[in-house]
């Protein structure tokens, strides 16, 4: 994990963990306000506008990275960085100005002793692993407005600041979302002005997320073997020498279900409203970066194959973006079935496809 999520976990406790990666950006990338701001008090930036004190007003200042956009006060101050390839983006703007050094400020604790009593700080994160749909990730509508119910006493922070909180996804993309205020009982002005900054919030679908990449992969028709209710059921063999435990199948997508030889042992695992979930673990090869969509079904006689406790239809993972180093991605998952019995996998990714057979069983 890389130090933007540590931060983040000083900040505001423990989060969702995982990797994944940033869209069209690499390396330690940092926007900062003043490195996208013209100098607002330039006669370019205001066209001249001046203020009834003859002086020129200040206009507000846009930060655009990552696929992320905000537009800030001008007084405050706020970037958007990555530590490393590889990262997702981190989002620190705060009514104050923030320490120089993106480590320092990405621990948070340096930015909160900076804090006067009318400041504000928000730090927007993209978490890595975390599922939308599960653990507060709804897909939401942006403009995004908080309220005093989303604001709370953190024993992370100093004791005479209060912190608000919202989780949320927008185009697939989770994020949390923490607002520090410099004192324990926020006036109506300080939450305005955080929720004027959070209002601008605007977020573009990563590329690896595009809804089009999974078209040509479902319109795929299943190929499973036919299986018939006596005939011993054709396992799928293991695959030797990969970081995986019995990994199945011929690749560049291995499941593991456990156990070698294509067995999948369904005695000590989680029933769900009669459905056994049956932990698999998918690893792709580092060569294929595109994605991967996995459909199944019972092959021996008329039953079904989902995944996860929502039983879906299909299990996908994304492809990587184009900056992200090419290395082993794990996708876990639970195999959904209504109990033992011979089962397939149809694997589809761009330039492939093809099918892992399982039994699964409830012996000992």
């Amino acid at each position: 994990m890389g130090t933007a999520v540590l931060g983040m976990l000083v900040v505001a406790g423990a989060l969702a963990t995982g990797c994944s990666g940033a869209d069209g950006d690499s390396g330690h990338t940092t926007t900062s306000a003043a490195s996208t701001a013209s100098d607002p008090l330039s006669d370019e930036t205001l066209g001249g506008t001046e203020s009834a004190l003859g002086s020129r007003a200040r206009q507000p200042i846009m930060i655009r990275n990552f696929g992320l956009e905000m537009t800030l006060p001008p007084s405050w101050d706020g970037r958007m960085f990555t530590l490393k390839p590889g990262d997702l983006p981190v989002v620190h703007v705060a009514s104050f100005a923030l320490p120089a050094d993106d480590e320092e400020l990405d621990v948070g604790k340096a930015a909160s002793r900076r804090m006067g009593a009318d400041d504000v700080r928000i730090v927007l994160m993209e978490l890595p692993g975390a599922q939308v749909g599960t653990q507060g990730f709804t897909p939401t509508r942006l403009p995004l407005t908080l309220d005093r119910s989303d604001v709370r006493p953190s024993p992370v922070l100093p004791a005479d600041h209060a912190l608000a909180r919202r989780r949320f996804a927008v185009h697939g993309r989770p994020f949390s979302l923490q607002v520090e205020f410099g004192t324990r009982r926020l006036t109506a002005r300080q939450l305005g002005e955080a929720n004027l900054v959070v209002r601008s919030l605007s977020v573009d679908p990563r590329p690896e997320l595009d809804p089009t990449q999974w078209r040509p992969l479902l319109r795929r028709p299943l190929k499973l073997p036919l299986v018939g209710a006596t005939a011993a059921c054709p396992r799928s063999s293991g695959t030797r020498s990969l970081p995986i435990a019995h990994p199945l199948g011929r690749g560049p997508v291995y499941p593991g279900i456990g156990s070698p030889d294509g067995l999948a042992n369904l005695k000590d695992d989680l029933v769900h409203n009669g459905w056994y979930l049956h932990k698999t673990l998918w690893a792709i090869h580092p060569d294929y970066r595109g994605p991967v969509v996995i459909r199944g079904d019972r092959v021996d006689r008329p039953g079904r194959l989902r995944f996860n406790r929502r039983l879906a239809r299909d299990f996908r993972h994304h492809k990587l973006p184009s900056n992200e180093r090419s290395g082993w991605r794990y996708a876990p998952s639970h195999t959904a079935l209504r109990g033992p019995g011979c089962y397939a996998f149809q694997i589809d990714g761009s330039g492939f496809s093809y099918v892992v057979v399982f039994e699964a069983t409830a012996g000992s």
